[in-house]
């Protein structure tokens, strides 16, 4: 019989899960450990399976994402390499899918706390330091790519900010990534503020200064406002607008952080958001001219180290996996919600939003908030 809080391999199970999640965000103490902890899973997944079948089962819900999640890592293999490190990733997943849904709902609320722990103990240590007490750090970087002041309970960027502080990132590669890491698992939850991990997930993502996580979490109030009442869908709409109009307009010439971070990035310049600047020129030359060509089907496979400038959103997407590529994790990603309430593809809506800017559809750290917090959000109210 199976009883969850009295089970040891249930708990390295989820905790494998926990740290494949961690993983894919990059914490300084996981660099270069992602294929062990994947192995890791993989060992006790296959255990846990063997020894309570009973808690899986592969129906027609999930079937057809099992065998596009199939062709997803197929796919992957083929443009970017890492076949054996897929072929694991495609067993822990499918195991995951076709596991029970209060599981599935145990398995995200567990993460969620294990993720906003390290939050909080990060924060309260970011805080502290650049407000009272200048603590230690040692210089690290993470493929000579990012450059760190590692604090150890968290990271700042290696160049001088303009700032009284830094944006928060937590022990994580980018503000960026755990701003819509944190913003999803706040979505899926639906901002159920009466958690504490889910304070502690909110305040993070808000000391990222993050444009996207900040767009993603509005984005995402609103449209619970609106399945709950369009009436005060209309209503919170016009006070939101108001609201930030009067800040942005207020703010529009200050030197605050909030200000050149937030504000200034939503100006709209030479045809465009000034915000919106994920890719270098030389990079744009070249997408502009592939995308014309044959090429646009299944990618190119460029080396981003050649172009000058960091390059993330969906031409990178295309450029490596091509359109082909696009339209398998679009119908992998909506396969997920098979058998769940129309409501659920909200959050393919939300997660379809930040691949724009953010296209990581094979991070443990999304995938999981899709399929586990699916459950969770169409039970809750």
């Amino acid at each position: 019989m199976f009883i969850a809080d009295k089970n040891k391999l249930y708990y390295l199970f989820k905790t494998g899960y926990t740290l494949m999640f961690l993983s894919s965000l990059n914490p300084w103490f996981l660099w270069g450990g992602a294929s062990f902890i994947a192995l890791f899973q993989f060992v006790i997944s296959a255990f846990f399976y063997t020894l309570y079948p009973s808690l899986f089962s592969l129906s027609k819900k999930n079937i057809v994402a099992i065998y596009l999640l199939f062709i997803f890592y197929v796919s992957i293999s083929m443009q970017a390499g890492g076949a054996l490190t897929n072929l694991l990733s495609f067993f822990i997943f499918s195991c995951l899918l076709m596991i029970r849904d209060d599981i599935k709902i145990d398995i995200i609320e567990y993460v969620s706390k294990v993720f906003a722990g390290i939050l909080f103990v990060s924060l309260l240590f970011f805080l502290l330091n650049y407000m009272f007490y200048s603590m230690q750090f040692v210089y690290s970087n993470f493929r000579e790519q990012y450059y760190f002041k590692n604090y150890f309970v968290f990271l700042s960027p290696e160049i001088d900010h303009a700032y009284f502080f830094p944006r928060f990132q937590s022990v994580f590669l980018e503000p960026g990534h755990m701003g819509m890491i944190s913003s999803f698992l706040l979505y899926v939850q639906r901002f159920n503020l009466k958690k504490w991990y889910n304070v502690v997930i909110l305040i993070s993502a808000l000391f990222s200064f993050s444009l996207a996580a900040y767009v993603l979490l509005f984005v995402g109030v609103i449209m619970l406002i609106y399945f709950k009442s369009k009436r005060l869908f209309l209503f919170a709409c016009v006070l939101f607008s108001v609201s930030i109009s009067s800040f942005v307009v207020y703010n529009w010439e200050s030197d605050s952080m909030f200000n050149k971070l937030i504000v200034e990035r939503l100006k709209y310049d030479n045809g465009d958001i000034a915000g919106n600047n994920r890719y270098s020129e030389d990079f744009e030359r070249e997408y502009e001219t592939k995308i014309s060509t044959a090429d646009k089907w299944f990618g190119w496979q460029p080396d981003f180290l050649m172009y000058k400038g960091g390059n993330a959103g969906y031409k990178r997407y295309i450029s490596t996996y091509g359109i082909v590529g696009l339209f398998i994790v679009a119908l992998l990603y909506l396969s997920f919600c098979k058998g769940y309430k129309k409501v659920s593809l909200s959050i393919f809506a939300l997660f379809a939003l930040a691949f724009i800017q953010r296209s990581y559809p094979f991070w443990a750290s999304e995938l999981m908030i899709f399929i586990c917090g699916l459950p969770l959000f169409v039970n809750s109210k």
